[in-house]
């Protein structure tokens, strides 16, 4: 999960920007992930020392920051992590970073944040995290983890998005297609692209 989150510097439209966790292993999987995401090293792309490389732009640093200075503000626990490596130079770098205890309707749950940042958040059952999960407007890329694959394939069924993985998250192959459904999908981003035009 840390990967799928980091990849690109979450610069990715199938990164994973959202986690639920059902609450008894909450406090146990954040634990992992920061001891993960604290071994996150950014630097110069082009070193084989590197994990992370800078964001695109000055915007797009303004706009990840601004995600998390807002979320921040809303009460959520914000744990940053990374290490520069020596001699990074300039960029615009942004520390791999956690929000815990987010809301479902804040913003960094429901739009595309495109940084190294992933929002996680408790659930208690199956019905109320298929019904968190499948609430925003977005539906390129989901995965599911668990052990049970009855339960695996069962929320798989139920999460409406282009393509879910299973106990996996980014894998891409030729032979599989790629796509979303909602605001993810072809015919959504064609009329994006044309009323951006007229």
């Amino acid at each position: 999960m840390a990967v799928a989150a980091l990849v690109n510097s979450g610069q990715d439209c199938t990164a994973a920007t959202r986690a639920y966790v059902h609450r008894k292993h909450y406090e146990q999987f954040l634990e992992g992930l920061q001891e993960v995401f604290d071994q996150a090293r950014l630097g110069d792309p082009m070193q084989k020392d590197t994990d992370l490389g800078p964001l695109v732009s000055q915007a797009q640093w303004q706009k990840v920051t601004g995600y998390i200075e807002q979320a921040g503000k809303q009460g959520a626990r914000i744990i940053t992590a990374g290490r520069h490596l020596p001699g990074i130079g300039t960029g615009f770098y942004a520390d791999p970073t956690i929000l815990a205890d987010v809301e479902q309707h804040w913003a960094c749950v429901q739009e595309e944040i495109f940084g190294p940042v992933i929002a996680v958040m408790p659930f208690d059952t199956d019905e109320d995290v298929l019904a968190k999960a499948n609430d925003v407007d977005y539906g390129l890329a989901a995965s599911v983890w668990t052990q049970d694959l009855n339960r695996a394939l069962t929320m798989s069924k139920h999460l409406a998005f282009g393509e879910v993985w299973l106990n996996d998250h980014l894998p891409l192959t030729s032979e599989m297609p790629h796509g979303g459904i909602k605001q993810s999908g072809s015919v959504s981003v064609f009329r994006s692209w044309l009323a951006s035009r007229s």
